[in-house]
């Protein structure tokens, strides 16, 4: 029996080694695509679009057409690439072909790794069409590559959520100019079951409770709310975690107080996504109103909602979706590009990063136990300019890599540094 389970160990090491040795033989020392920090304007554009395609989709009862121009293609790509930090994307259209090449970096710096891809979509009468997939040397068929790949995800739905998807694209149509998809109206039920399907799963009923226990103190401070400040729910959670970490760890009360506070906070289909994946849905109390950071329930917001996406995503996710909600105001007609905004989107993410390690949430619910003002948790936002019209930021930025944007946006990382609440 023990000679049995040595060569169970070695045959397993021997196929770990195996393909650790395939994934790096797929590699290169450098990326195959370089793509350039996106425009204002390319912001702007792609925000236009996805309203657009929104309202289309899910306001119209009738089948869905959606145009690209070969310029859109490009510019969404663009943003998609800056907006997932490790992986860099280059689309267009090329005769009746969306080629796409990727390339990704291995998670481990120190090896300078990339895995460079490309693959066509291929103009079709239904479906998506796909052509070969070039992986470093390996070749896979379009065709076979796409009834593996939806029969894995289609593991995750009982309804066969992805094959749906792909059932609903009734055409699409690719030459050098411009790209025409056409949907049928199955795609918003695929839509929402693809998304039910690749939902995070579930936190643990001990988590669920403690979500519950903060959640219900949050509603007992409402009455002892003295101006509104998000400071003083902060206070009061961090002592009822404090109390609670006894027996438990600290990190992990932390963070079920964060949820807590954004299910108290947050309003809209967020809230109820939120709430219903974290299986309190059905114990959510009515909205009732809002608290404030620096006198504004904007701010307020800022935070508390770029702490909870931090919570689930990438740091550089977490750092792309605060600068393009910014761009994304810097529109003519909108409230414009706001520094004051940008600074609470970061110190959210500070917030959600207090999970850490336990040195951090310590620190954090230590120094709000001591006081609920916002000097201790919030940056001064004294200084910083708001209202930016998209034509000013493109003359006065550039891009959010220039060199006058990222001195300002340095000196919002120091003023969030130099608060007590988060560890240096």
């Amino acid at each position: 029996m023990l000679r049995l389970l040595r060569g169970l160990m070695v045959a397993l090491l021997l196929l770990g080694l195996g393909l650790a040795l395939l994934l790096w033989s797929l590699t290169d020392s450098q990326s195959q695509v370089e793509v350039a920090p996106p425009q204002t304007q390319t912001v702007v554009a792609a925000k236009q679009l996805v309203q657009q395609f929104a309202q289309q989709l899910y306001l119209s009862d009738q089948d869905f057409q959606l145009q690209l121009s070969a310029q859109q293609v490009t510019q969404l790509s663009e943003l998609a690439s800056y907006a997932v930090a490790p992986l860099n994307i280059h689309a267009q259209l090329s005769g009746q072909q969306l080629l796409v090449d990727a390339s990704i970096a291995l998670p481990v710096p120190a090896l300078s790794r990339y895995l460079n891809a490309q693959i066509a979509v291929n103009s079709s009468a239904g479906g998506v069409a796909l052509g070969q997939l070039h992986v470093g040397w390996l070749r896979l068929p379009g065709p076979w590559l796409k009834r593996q790949v939806l029969a894995l995800l289609d593991t995750l739905s009982d309804q066969q959520a992805f094959s749906r998807l792909d059932q609903s694209v009734t055409s699409l149509s690719i030459d050098p100019q411009q790209l025409d998809l056409a949907l049928s109206r199955d795609v918003v039920v695929a839509l929402k079951l693809a998304q039910e399907a690749v939902n995070f799963d579930p936190p643990d009923p001990l988590m669920q409770q403690r979500v519950l226990h903060y959640y219900r103190h949050a509603l007992l401070l409402d009455a002892q709310a003295q101006g509104d400040s998000l400071g003083h729910y902060l206070q009061g959670l961090s002592h009822e975690v404090w109390q609670q970490s006894v027996d438990a760890s600290l990190s992990q009360e932390l963070e079920a107080m964060l949820w807590a506070l954004s299910l108290h906070f947050t309003q809209g289909p967020f809230r109820g996504a939120l709430g219903r994946q974290l299986g309190v849905f059905e114990a959510l109390q009515p909205y009732r109103y809002g608290a404030t950071l620096a006198g504004r329930n904007d701010l307020a917001l800022h935070y508390v909602y770029s702490a909870t996406i931090a919570l689930a995503a990438e740091y550089g996710v977490s750092l792309a979706i605060g600068e393009f909600k910014e761009l994304f105001d810097a529109r003519e007609g909108g409230s414009g590009f706001s520094f004051a905004d940008l600074a609470a989107d970061r110190a959210g993410v500070s917030l959600a990063h207090t999970l850490d390690s336990e040195f951090a949430a310590r620190v954090f619910v230590e120094t709000l136990m001591q006081s609920g003002a916002e000097e201790r948790f919030f940056p001064s936002i004294a200084g910083l300019e708001e209202g930016i019209p998209e034509a000013e930021f493109a003359r006065r930025f550039g891009d959010v890599q220039s060199a006058a944007y990222q001195r300002l946006f340095a000196e919002i990382e120091q003023r969030i540094l130099d608060l007590p609440a988060y560890i240096k």
